[in-house]
């Protein structure tokens, strides 16, 4: 992905209102590595996640204007397990509250990039 990639974070929800919601194709899923002998995947850590995925994606839409925009790349940490499954290619919805990423879903199978915008404000 270019170097002009926006980097999001990653926190859970915790029933925070929504800043906003973007629709993306992920082009890329790596698992994160620990860096030397493993240690950035410590749960000691306070950045730690169980199984780090590193996401790459393009953003197909958003719901209103905010932190990321349409057509901009992005990237961002996510615990294996909120990827419900997704798949490099896949389209998935994600929540953000001040430049972090809170939520990720995936939309019904007739969601296309043509219709995600119309599917966000119901996404989360």
């Amino acid at each position: 992905m270019a170097e002009s990639s926006q980097v999001l974070g990653w926190e859970w929800r915790a029933g925070r209102e929504l800043a906003q919601r973007a629709g993306l194709r992920i082009t890329r899923i790596r698992a994160e590595g620990g860096g030397l002998f493993g240690w950035g995947r410590s749960p000691s850590l306070g950045a730690a996640l169980p199984e780090a995925q590193v996401v790459e994606a393009r953003v197909i839409a958003v719901d209103k204007p905010d932190q990321i925009v349409a057509g901009a790349q992005i990237r961002f940490r996510i615990p294996k397990v909120e990827l419900r499954g997704a798949a490099e290619g896949d389209i998935v919805a994600v929540g953000i509250i001040g430049g972090t990423v809170v939520t990720l879903v995936r939309p019904p199978t007739d969601v296309s990039e043509d219709t995600i915008a119309s599917w966000l404000p119901a996404a989360m």
